[in-house]
């Protein structure tokens, strides 16, 4: 059970990002993802993708993450250590159609596999029932893979190094919402700072066997490029209640900054090559709602500071100003700058703030 440490607590990273010549994140035609900000057209990125790369980044990192697929049988089956054979496959198919199954049809016909989003503990407890029965088997398995699950959720099986993107983003499930957890991490969809234009790049290819110079191939890249204003924030009770604890949140935290420092959406990188770091963040730690900044009013560029030194500038004046219009409910407890010392590494930053958090998980002991 939590022990309501880091209740009403947020930790809000608000990180400027310039990229060059990019298409991070495509709409289904292709183009790079734009929206309307204060009256002109900017170029985002959407946050499912940016959620995706920190989860990725997470797993790369060794953080033994949770798995999204249809497949859930087959992960099943995989993870039983007893021989399984054919009845014993047929049960296990039973027992996750309760998850699994989609609620909206196609034309008609017979429901689809969902995607379900589970742990490796939640994955080997599956498995473990499955192993635990002798050659009779039960007929229908109902909702038995949902009650297990729900077992599993009473004893501790999330922690900094397993399970914690689903801690950390959540998840739903239609079919199961006892299973549902609440995600501790808000990620908005990130924008530059200033107007952008979607660009083209035409491009051909020619074909190594056929003489001459004629194109075998012809086509346009699309492509933008900016400094974004990426937010996201941490329901630090919310991760706190997600781990059973407090003991856990620092690490958690500290890994999830850490991929968050990492991680670079996918999109067309063998094409662009635009992986870049953070060039500047602001981090509070408070209590109170969440709070995002809108670049509303475009940023101009700057003859010897391109578009970064007045988005820093002006990042600094929107958190500033929200923070003096809220007064005594802005609830502010500690503040760290990223980018604007080279002295202080982004090491320097998460042992300052993994260090805040325990001193706050320490008061009253």
């Amino acid at each position: 059970m939590s022990t309501e440490k880091y209740k009403g607590m947020v930790l809000e990273i608000h990180r400027l990002q310039s990229f060059g010549v990019s298409c991070l994140n495509r709409d289904d035609f292709g183009t790079p993802k734009t929206c309307i900000v204060g009256g002109t057209v900017r170029s985002r990125i959407s946050s499912q993708c940016l959620k995706r790369a920190v989860r990725m980044k997470m797993h790369e990192n060794g953080v033994e993450t949770a798995v999204r697929t249809r497949r859930l049988a087959e992960l099943v089956e995989t993870a039983c250590k007893a021989p399984v054979d054919e009845a014993k496959r047929e049960y296990i198919a039973r027992l996750v159609a309760g998850l699994t199954a989609n609620e909206a049809k196609s034309d008609g016909k017979d429901k689809k596999a969902a995607l379900v989003f589970l742990i490796p503990a939640e994955v080997e407890a599956l498995a473990a029932h499955v192993d635990s029965l002798d050659d009779v088997l039960p007929e229908a398995a109902g909702k038995k893979a949902e009650a297990i699950l729900k077992e599993l959720r009473n004893t501790p099986h999330i922690s900094a190094v397993s399970g914690l993107d689903l801690a950390l983003f959540g998840r739903m499930m239609a079919n199961s919402p006892d299973l549902g957890v609440p995600a501790s991490v808000h990620t908005a969809h990130a924008y530059t700072t200033h107007e952008t234009a979607v660009q083209y790049d035409y491009f051909s290819a020619v074909d190594d066997f056929e003489n001459g110079s004629q194109a075998a191939h012809m086509d346009n890249n699309r492509f933008t490029g900016g400094t974004f204003y990426i937010y996201s924030a941490v329901a630090l009770g919310v991760l706190e209640d997600n781990l059973s604890g407090a003991e856990d949140v620092p690490a958690a935290v500290d890994e999830y900054l850490k991929a968050l420092y990492m991680a670079v959406p996918a999109g067309r990188q063998a094409t662009f090559a635009s992986s870049s770091p953070w060039n500047y963040a602001r981090i509070v730690l408070r209590r109170g709602q969440m709070i995002q900044p809108v670049f509303d009013m475009p940023i101009k560029a700057e003859e010897d500071g391109g578009m970064l030194t007045p988005s820093i500038r002006e990042l600094d004046r929107l958190i500033d100003r929200e923070k003096a219009l809220s007064g005594s409910l802005y609830g502010g407890i500690a503040d760290f700058r990223f980018g604007a010392d080279e002295g202080y590494s982004i090491d320097d930053l998460r042992t300052d703030i993994r260090k805040e958090l325990e001193r706050l998980r320490g008061e009253g002991e």
